[in-house]
Parts: structure tokens; C-alpha cells; sequence
């Protein structure tokens, strides 16, 4: 596991977008000290589908950890060779930034395609960041590689663990394939307050609340999931485990949806993603490509030896839902709902060291429900942490996902 220390060392594009439209990707710092704010452009253009672009920096060893959060700021579009152009769209589409979303949708799936990029980037030798330049970037062009058929997501199961598998095929001779994913999950609180408790007026008062109740989660997938079937006797994927889930996790306590997004690559880009998966997962040999060695088909324009991070290709996606609801028993749940209180408020008879309730208020706790107190068998109105109420806390949100309900169908 990559320690604290090692990931200060080490400054990558951050991709949390939607799905196929680029790969993050993390690099050993160990190989990567004679580099200094290198640029990283990602974006693979996808026809039929919105292709999303982002800018940033590879940098070595630096004093100064916010520099890790600088960006190239500028524009970027995207160009075919019958002489269209996709620009960014959006509310910031006309403000410089590192962030694009543009609308290939419509674009001819039998052009050729190349992306552009104009921006602002810090001096590489600048030690400090400060000092920025103009560049701009070009990749080479690349034609449009066709969607594999996405036969079959499919699921099996262990006494651990639920893996997810992948079946794929290409009908045009296609040898190399890769696929991303975007997850969704929902999943609820332990309870549904009955009760609030009211700061001006420092009393309990009854009001039940279900609005934190449920909760939705998404995660994108991180790892370079490719394949190749140029050894195989034809070019079909059967059942590849790709995405591994632990029986307890929460991803499955309730509703759980995976989609995945496949693509055909040619052989240049395969390569260049092999290369640095084996690179970024440590799995690679002595005589493995370090990445400041890893060419893409990215140059700048004013300066093309600059080393620059990343390849940008085109492609059709093919995509595809997996469901797992609760009623199939896979999630065996770790954890037991929290146990409720009667907060010692000094008022009963015997309670020597009670506290008001806004003190119990302060240190995180809330009214939940009415219940038999353990000590006493009378019936109270019972406390707990605000964690078993409001099921944000666990890193999700109550905003349900946009797709949410055509996922579920």
C-alpha cells in the first residue's frame, strides 16, 4: 500500500468523469524524480458520446505541497479531418480552464480525429511554479476504432466476495480491447429519526425525518482494465474478473449498479496503456519503460521533444448494466445498527452526574426514538451519534443519480 509519504511525491491529473472518457492513472514516484511539471493531457475522443478532456501536471519531489493542486489553464477542442470542429460546451465553456466537456455525439465515425490544445503551463525548469508560458499541443491523428459487442456482465460469489465479470467480442478483427466503469450504490442510515432536538427552545421535540435516510454513492473505476486476444484463437473474452467487492461492503446492503463502458484499441494505444499500467502497478521488470520514457502521440507545438503525459484515441463505446439488489442475500453485513441512549440529564432520581441536553447536542449526538430504557424499563425518548441518522456521513449523498431509475429498470 502506498504510503503518505510516497504519495507527496507525486502530482497526477485527478479524473473523476464520466465514464470512458479518460483513465486516470498513478506513477511511481521512485521513477519519476528527474521530472518536473510535466504535462498531462487526458481525454480520448468518443464518438456518439460526450468526450471529456483534462489538463494537468506530473511533478517530482517539491517543498511546496500546494503546487499539487495547479493545473494548466486554456481551452481545448477537437478536430476531424473533413473540417469540423467540437468545441467545449457548458456554463464555463468560453473561461479558461483544465476541464472540458465536448459533444462528439454527432461526430463521423469515419474521420480521422485529432485533439488541440492552447494553454497556459508552468515552466518545467521553474522549481518554484510560478513562471508560466504559452504552449499548445497537438496529438496525432487517429482513426475512429469500432465498439466491441459487450456480450455480458455477469457475477459470481464466494463465502468473501462478489467478482464481476466481463464477455466481450469483436466482429471487425479487433485484438485489443479496454473497458472503464462508473459504480452506483444506495444504501440507508440505521434509523429514522422520530424526534429534533430544538437548540432555541432546548427542548425534544417530535417531528420524524426521513430525508437522510437514503443515500447514493458513485465511485469510477481506477485501474487500466485492458486485454488482449491476439494469442487466443479468436477475438472473444469470456468471464474476465475485473472488479471485486467484499461481501460486506456497503456497496451491496441495499441496490448496487455497475456501468461498464468497453472499446476496441489499436495497437499503438494498447501498448502505450500496457506499458504504463505495468509501470503505474509496480508489476513491471528492471527493463520496464519508466514513464518519463513512455512516449503518447501528444506534442507541443513550439517544442516537440517536450516530454508530454499521455495518448489520446478515438473510439464507439459499447456499454452495458449490472444489477445486484438486496434480495439476492450476497451482502453479509459486518456492523450492527448503533445502540441507542437515555442521555443522563441529572433530572431522574439517582443521577448524580448528569448534563443538559445541549451538551449531549454539542458532543454529537441526537433525539432518535422513543424506546424502553435498559436501566430503569420506563420508556424514553433515546439518543444516538448523528452517524445513525444521517446516512451522508458515510460519504454518500441524498441527491439520488440522474440515471438512477433507468439503471434500476
Amino acid at each position: 500500500m502506498r504510503t503518505r509519504y510516497a504519495n507527496i511525491l507525486l502530482c497526477l491529473a485527478v479524473l473523476l468523469s464520466d465514464i470512458a472518457c479518460t483513465y486516470p492513472f498513478e506513477l511511481n514516484p521512485k521513477q519519476v524524480k528527474d521530472v518536473q511539471f510535466t504535462p498531462v493531457i487526458q481525454g480520448d475522443i468518443l464518438v456518439g458520446e460526450i468526450t471529456h478532456v483534462e489538463l494537468g501536471y506530473m511533478i517530482s519531489l517539491i517543498q511546496d505541497e500546494s503546487l499539487l493542486s495547479k493545473h494548466p489553464s486554456g481551452t481545448a477542442w477537437i478536430e476531424n479531418q473533413n473540417g469540423e470542429i467540437f468545441r467545449p460546451e457548458g456554463e464555463n465553456a468560453d473561461k479558461p480552464g483544465y476541464s472540458f466537456d465536448i459533444d462528439t455525439r454527432s461526430a463521423d465515425p469515419t474521420s480521422l480525429y485529432r485533439l488541440r490544445v492552447e494553454a497556459q503551463v508552468i515552466d518545467k525548469n521553474d522549481p518554484e511554479g510560478k513562471n508560466l508560458v504559452e504552449r499548445s499541443y497537438s496529438s496525432q491523428w487517429v482513426q475512429v476504432c469500432p465498439a466491441p459487442v459487450l456480450d455480458s456482465l455477469s457475477r459470481t460469489y464466494d463465502d468473501k466476495d462478489v467478482t464481476v465479470r466481463i464477455s466481450l467480442h469483436s466482429e471487425d478483427g479487433s485484438e485489443h480491447f479496454r473497458w472503464t466503469f462508473v459504480e452506483n450504490w444506495q444504501y440507508h442510515a440505521d434509523y429514522i429519526p422520530d424526534y429534533y432536538y430544538d437548540q432555541k427552545k432546548d427542548e425534544v421535540v417530535f417531528k420524524r425525518d426521513e430525508s437522510m435516510y437514503w443515500c447514493w454513492n458513485t465511485a469510477v473505476s481506477s485501474e487500466v482494465d485492458l486485454c488482449a486476444t491476439t494469442q487466443l484463437g479468436e477475438n472473444r473474452i469470456v468471464d474476465k474478473p475485473f472488479s471485486i467487492i467484499h461481501r460486506s461492503s456497503q456497496k451491496l446492503s441495499s441496490r448496487y449498479v455497475i456501468r461498464v463502458a468497453a472499446r476496441t484499441l489499436d495497437k499503438q494505444a494498447y501498448q502505450y496503456l500496457e506499458n504504463l499500467r505495468l509501470t503505474s502497478n509496480y508489476t513491471g521488470s528492471l527493463f520496464s519503460p519508466n514513464p518519463s520514457s513512455i512516449r503518447g502521440n501528444i506534442s507541443c507545438d513550439q517544442d516537440p521533444a517536450e516530454q508530454v503525459i499521455g495518448y489520446i484515441g478515438a473510439g464507439k463505446v459499447s456499454t452495458k448494466y449490472l444489477i445486484i439488489n438486496s434480495d439476492e442475500g450476497l451482502y453479509k453485513s459486518s456492523e450492527k445498527p448503533e445502540v441507542l441512549f437515555r442521555p443522563v440529564t441529572g433530572e431522574e432520581p439517582g443521577e448524580e452526574d448528569g448534563q443538559p441536553l445541549w451538551w449531549f447536542y454539542k458532543q454529537g449526538y441526537v433525539p432518535v426514538k422513543m424506546g424502553q430504557d435498559p436501566e430503569s424499563g420506563l420508556t424514553r425518548v433515546l439518543w444516538g451519534s448523528k452517524r445513525c441518522i444521517d446516512c451522508r456521513m458515510a460519504g454518500g449523498t441524498t441527491t439520488k443519480p440522474i440515471d438512477w431509475e433507468e439503471e434500476s429498470l
